[in-house]
């Protein structure tokens, strides 16, 4: 009878292993359907499959609300939200990470890129500037910071203007390092 006894209990304790948790299963599925929809082979990625990322993503956060792997998923959520043409669903995923978990180490990041789908998506300037600057104000010490005073400047700019004046300010900074070579060649010092 301990005999009975020690192998059902053992098949039982087999038999939780090998299942896993669902939440496991469902991290499991969003990893394979990532790999899909990002191999490097021809036509992998495509729209349905870029769907049911997003809603394994969403399904996977409504579920798992405290788990770890929910800010992440927003995160990669709303990138793939915006990167397939769905700016405003970005924009909600980026809201959500920001409300539900605040202190988490993605927010800063939410923050810069919902500024930038609200500049280059949806092509709301004025709304972009001021979450910029909210970014910026939030987090000057951030490593985008510095990217978020580049694009306040460059708002509303076409990429040939930024070129245009990026080949401006070469020229003028080496028209000005000419004359103070010449300057110092004239006066010895």
């Amino acid at each position: 009878m301990k005999k009975i006894v020690t192998i059902a209990l053992l098949g039982l304790v087999l038999g939780f292993i090998s299942c896993g948790t669902g939440k496991d299963k469902e991290a499991q599925q969003i990893t394979a359907l990532e790999n899909r929809l990002y191999a490097l082979e021809p036509n992998a990625f495509t729209t349905e499959r870029a769907d049911s990322l997003l809603n394994a993503y969403e399904s996977y956060i409504k579920k798992h609300k405290t788990d770890t792997l929910a800010p992440a998923y927003l995160l990669k959520s709303a990138s793939l939200a915006s990167n397939t043409g769905k700016p405003d669903r970005a924009i909600q995923m980026y809201d959500q990470l920001i409300r539900q978990y605040p202190k988490d180490f993605h927010v800063p990041l939410a923050c810069f890129m919902k500024a930038f789908v609200m500049e280059n998506n949806v092509g709301d300037i004025l709304k972009a500037k001021d979450l910029y600057l909210v970014f910026i104000k939030q987090y000057p010490d951030h490593e985008l910071a510095d990217d978020a005073e580049m694009a306040i400047k460059n708002l509303g700019k076409t990429p040939d203007q930024i070129i245009r004046e990026i080949e401006a300010r070469k020229y003028e900074d080496s028209v000005r390092m000419a004359e103070e070579a010449k300057q110092k060649n004239i006066t010895g010092k």
